[in-house]
């Protein structure tokens, strides 16, 4: 994913995607050099009840990607209420939200 690519991309920050996380919505922590990122973005970016917080823009995103994962940047985090899922595919994601 190229710089031009990232600034497309649909992202909020995590102070504001925080207030959004609950059982029917997810926020996606995810980094424009991850190709699992990428495709998990290509398949769901528009989908209404997920939120992408890039990590590599947002220090505080990338401090609660790397404390939900032992210190690892493993990406794409999804966390959907309370649950933490770890490189989840489309289609897993999809089934736990509304359409």
């Amino acid at each position: 994913m190229t710089t031009d690519d990232t600034q497309r991309q649909p992202q909020t920050t995590w102070a504001s995607a925080q207030s959004l996380l609950a059982a029917d919505h997810a926020v996606v922590l995810w980094k424009p050099d991850c190709e699992f990122s990428a495709q998990l973005m290509e398949e769901l970016k528009d989908h209404p009840a997920i939120t992408w917080v890039n990590v590599r823009e947002d220090e505080d995103a990338n401090a609660r990607l790397r404390e939900l994962n032992d210190g690892n940047e493993l990406t794409p985090t999804v966390l959907v209420g309370e649950r933490v899922l770890r490189n989840p595919s489309a289609d897993e994601l999809r089934a736990m939200l509304p359409s």
